[in-house]
């Protein structure tokens, strides 16, 4: 059995900063934050079952809402406008998507997980997008309104449920590696958000590093996993930061030349679909392809 570590011992960057960083970070926040926590016993199955009921009608009144904002979209001539819609439409879409990740979750007894798909649905509930929204169409304020209390009271709700943590002593200090570049990304994409090719460079990169660290932090996940998701970070990273120049440019190159040594010293597996990440992160295995 991997040995399990308490992470007070160790010092994690913290992630002060625009509030996208620290909600992005949200995954590996509650998994930080909760390793010290005492036991708790787990929740009444009738009172998380219960919860599980009203997060669906939740989530059902999102998606109504989805359909009628698509039909607004459709319908609307000015572009500015359209504009608007469609990106309020992209936040209750996912909006709706983290509160039915929630509900599965729960239902599995995941309450890490749970945790942080209901931080980030309460997160976009706040999103800036639906106040354009309803300022635009004052009919739907009021049901926005509730569907942004009853999200925060599922958040509140949930983050009293226990947590078990066990991070492997052995990842870290690799940890703490890939969380830096991670946090490196996430205040370039924050200060740089009205950016399209610069958003293109960083969020994939995000995605995969948030993974990558989630395996680490499990005893049940090999390195190999982890490493996968760090080179797919860096394959995508590397291309892209050629057309950023400046400041930025040299930050991505940095992170991107960082992601590269980690990937080339933790174990790897080959690629498992032909031509992945051309010209492809990993030369230890190029020839085995198939």
């Amino acid at each position: 059995m991997k040995q399990g570590l308490p992470i007070g011992r160790h010092r994690i960057a913290n992630c002060d900063g625009p509030r996208t960083v620290n909600v992005q970070m949200s995954k590996i926040g509650f998994m930080l934050e909760r390793a010290l926590e005492k036991d708790k016993p787990d929740p009444d199955p009738i009172a998380w079952r219960d919860l599980a009921l009203e997060m669906s009608a939740c989530h059902v009144n999102l998606m109504d809402y989805m359909c009628r904002v698509s039909e607004f979209v459709l319908e609307e001539r000015d572009d500015k406008k359209k504009v608007m819609l469609s990106q309020a439409w992209d936040v209750i879409q996912r909006w709706q998507g983290d509160i039915s990740e929630t509900i599965a979750n729960l239902r599995e007894s995941n309450w890490n997980d749970a945790k942080i798909a209901v931080d980030k649905a309460y997160d976009l509930s706040l999103s800036a997008d639906l106040d354009s929204f309803v300022l635009e169409y004052q009919s739907f304020r009021g049901a926005i309104t509730l569907q942004r209390q009853d999200t925060e009271k599922f958040r509140n709700k949930i983050r009293e449920y226990p947590s078990n943590v066990v991070i492997p002593e052995s990842q870290v200090s690799t940890i703490l590696r890939v969380q830096e570049q991670l946090l490196g990304l996430l205040r370039i994409r924050s200060t740089n958000e009205s950016d399209g090719v610069i958003r293109d460079a960083t969020s994939y990169p995000i995605e995969k590093l948030g993974t990558a660290i989630r395996y680490l932090m499990s005893p049940d996940v090999e390195v190999e996993s982890a490493n996968y998701e760090i080179g797919i970070a860096r394959d995508h990273l590397a291309p892209r930061i050629k057309n950023i120049l400046g400041t930025v440019g040299k930050q991505l190159a940095k992170i991107e030349g960082e992601l590269d040594i980690t990937f080339s010293e933790l174990p790897a597996m080959p690629w498992p679909v032909k031509g992945f990440g051309a010209p492809g992160v990993e030369s230890r295995f190029r020839d085995k392809r198939t």
